[in-house]
């Protein structure tokens, strides 16, 4: 390969890694049933509101406090887990920026929705009676 090649090769590849990484740190806003206005990015799956998070159980030492974004069931009012997934939003403890990160079910609530696309990225929600339910 002569040298001007190289350097074509390299800008190409160069493009292509720079144009893929933008869209993983594109912002996606959502509303949860607790009525917090947040943003989140795909990866990692944590968000920022406009109020602190604050887990039930408090987090433990070297972790802080934070908004996590899954899927999965809600904790109903008799204490169980059952019933369809939902997006939810959870305040959680995340350790290492959000490469460990914990929460308990009580402290999800559900994102509100008018369509789908208020699902916050998630590419199987479907909204449903004003929640985003996710597909399991």
């Amino acid at each position: 390969m002569t040298p001007r090649l190289v350097a074509a090769f390299a800008v190409v590849v160069l493009a292509g890694c720079s144009s893929s990484s933008s869209s993983s740190e594109e912002k996606l806003a959502f509303r949860d049933t607790k009525g917090r206005q947040c943003t989140t990015q795909r990866f990692p799956p944590t968000a920022t509101c406009d109020s602190p998070p604050a887990p039930t159980n408090g987090c433990a030492a070297g972790s802080t406090p934070c908004f996590l974004v899954s899927t999965g069931q809600l904790r109903g009012e008799d204490g169980g887990v059952s019933g369809p997934y939902f997006v939810r939003n959870c305040d959680g403890c995340c350790k290492d920026g959000a490469n460990s990160s914990s929460t308990t079910t009580a402290d999800c609530v559900p994102l509100v929705c008018t369509s789908n696309a208020d699902c916050a990225g998630e590419s199987t929600a479907t909204c449903v009676d004003g929640q985003c339910r996710a597909a399991r």
